[in-house]
């Protein structure tokens, strides 16, 4: 039989300790309350536990917060933080340095035995990952992203917390970084992985119907609503959700997806009854958020929420050392989707590879050589095949790719 998981609970406040203790319990779990941070430590070390809650306000011990000391006794127990309305910044925060997740005060306490379940079930499914990797000696690889340069390494630690987490996740980079792909990696890696992906521009959706799209509608919600429509935040419930262009969202529309996060709680437009919703967000935007929220185009708490892990994606020129790596990696790809044989990229073209400026990122990165490999000769691609669009297209008949006409240049 299996042996009970255990969870070491946190909290100066005797109502909170009782409520978790009786509440968990009843779940099966082992559960070990204390109000002394020192006292719970010393059970720690001798003990160990699969996961601890603590509140955010616990004093230090020996300088060190109890996420710290935790850490230092084991990394991959996941912390999860109780945090009253004052100290969600101080939270958030902590979640940047490798708390799982936090909940706010007051909670009931199925939600916070939501969060423990996945927190234990992530940590789970890593270690069976960790065994099946030293298994086959795999080398650690986070999915699609193609990342050897220092410029990327930050993003790769980044995205693997991502997942191994569930909390919000904030992806900040220019046109073409790689936003999308860094969101589905993430959902790919993750617990919901066999749940819906959805994405969202919120600087395409409808105005005016900005909170159907998102929330849904009921019948009769509005002039035109004649038949009820799930939004975005239901059609990814049990997955993930990106959000493109967050800071474009309207103050109400802010003010709703607030809640969702923070009750799992979703009522659409015109409803008058909310239903639960269990969905990931990940946010993206081209520019930080900071400026809109100094001038109070963005709530600050909203921000908090969604920044708990913060993605700042590179320009492709900060990371040259990538693009040989990319450029093979889009030239097969293109290959096997038109079904003929790779070419090899001679010196000289990757010369002006990498000599290249790429406003556009890895988007135009990705386009320059898929159109090279259509327009590559002998099995060659050459500078003189980085053309334009158009050429590229008028090469393509038939589904297979003619003898192309070479240009002077790019």
């Amino acid at each position: 039989m299996a042996k009970p998981a255990s969870v070491l609970v946190i909290d100066q406040d005797v109502t909170t300790l009782e409520a978790l203790r009786v509440g968990l319990s009843n779940d099966g779990l082992r559960i070990e309350a204390h109000a002394d941070p020192r006292e719970a430590l010393r059970a720690f070390a001798v003990a160990r536990f699969d996961a601890v809650i603590a509140e955010v306000g616990v004093p230090r011990v020996g300088g060190l917060s109890v996420l710290a000391r935790v850490r230092q006794y084991d990394p991959s127990v996941p912390v999860i933080l109780l945090s009253g309305p004052a100290s969600v910044q101080r939270a958030a925060e902590a979640v940047k340095d490798g708390a799982f997740d936090y909940v706010v005060k007051p909670f009931r306490v199925a939600k916070v035995r939501a969060v423990v379940e996945r927190a234990l079930e992530i940590r789970r499914l890593l270690a069976e990952v960790e065994r099946l990797r030293a298994e086959v000696g795999g080398g650690g690889r986070c999915d699609e992203l193609i990342a050897q340069s220092p410029a990327m390494a930050p993003v790769v630690d980044a995205v693997r917390r991502a997942a191994a987490s569930d909390c919000a996740v904030l992806i900040v980079g220019g046109p073409g970084t790689g936003r999308e792909l860094v969101a589905r990696t993430i959902h790919r890696m993750g617990r919901r992985a066999a749940g819906p992906f959805v994405v969202g521009d919120c600087a395409l959706l409808g105005e005016g119907l900005v909170e159907s799209e998102l929330f849904g509608h009921v019948r009769g919600a509005f002039p035109g609503a004649v038949a009820a429509r799930p939004g975005l935040v239901e059609t990814a419930d049990g997955g993930t959700l990106l959000l493109e262009a967050i800071g474009e969202l309207s103050k109400a529309a802010q003010r709703r997806l607030l809640t969702v996060l923070d009750m799992g709680e979703l009522r659409p437009l015109g409803g008058t009854s909310a239903r639960a919703v269990d969905v990931r967000l990940v946010a993206a935007t081209t520019a930080d958020l900071a400026a809109a929220v100094e001038a109070r185009r963005f709530r600050s708490d909203l921000h908090g929420r969604i920044a708990a892990i913060r993605i700042a994606l590179p320009e492709l020129g900060e990371r040259r050392d990538d693009i040989p790596l990319l450029a093979q990696y889009f030239v097969k790809r293109m290959c096997a989707r038109v079904g003929i044989e790779a070419p090899t990229i001679s010196s000289e073209a990757m010369a002006q590879l990498l000599a290249g400026s790429w406003p556009g990122n890895v988007r135009q990165l990705r386009e320059t050589l898929e159109r090279a490999t259509l327009l590559a000769d002998r099995g060659v691609i050459r500078p003189e095949h980085f053309v334009n669009p158009a050429a590229a297209a008028d090469d393509v008949v038939g589904g297979h790719v003619g003898r192309s006409r070479l240009a002077a240049g790019p």
